[in-house]
């Protein structure tokens, strides 16, 4: 799976893990749920970040040795 793919899965559930988070009553699970969408943000910033660095090294062209 392309890393855009990827990052874009893990930003829908933390949508979906923040929405869940509403419905709840329980404190505690509230704040776990918002606590894993913001980890499955990071993971999806950190893999869109890896694509930026791979497309940029495509772009780039070979160095000379």
């Amino acid at each position: 799976m392309p890393y855009s793919a990827e990052a874009q899965e893990k930003r829908e559930m933390a949508a979906r893990a923040r929405r869940l988070a509403g419905s709840v009553t329980a404190q505690a699970d509230r704040e776990a749920l918002i606590r894993t969408a913001r980890q499955l943000e990071r993971e999806a910033q950190e893999l869109e970040d890896q694509a930026d660095v791979g497309a940029a090294r495509a772009d780039s062209p070979p160095s000379r040795r």
